[in-house]
């Protein structure tokens, strides 16, 4: 196979690659949507967004652990995923 042919191969990889991350960020995106509107139709306490020490003593709302956790988990799942040498 050409050079020409294993770059464009590569690229079109890469390309649904990035659909599918995209189709996942959407996803969780519609899903953290329709949990925020759930929240706002119910009567539960808001959540506490300052950082006052909680129970825990971090400091840290539970919007705010788990927003790290997300990106925690997005890291660990998309750490070289995206990285291909051109020079093999």
């Amino acid at each position: 196979m050409s050079e020409n042919f294993k770059e464009k191969e590569t690229i079109y990889k890469l390309m649904r690659e990035i659909i599918q991350e995209r189709r996942e960020l959407s996803k969780q995106y519609y899903e953290l949507k329709e949990r925020l509107e759930k929240l706002d139709q119910s009567s539960v306490h808001p959540i506490a967004y300052d950082h006052q020490p909680t129970e825990n003593g971090t400091g840290l709302s539970i919007l705010d652990k788990e927003r790290i956790k997300q990106q925690d988990y997005y890291i660990k799942n998309n750490k070289s995923s995206h990285y291909v040498s051109y020079e093999q």
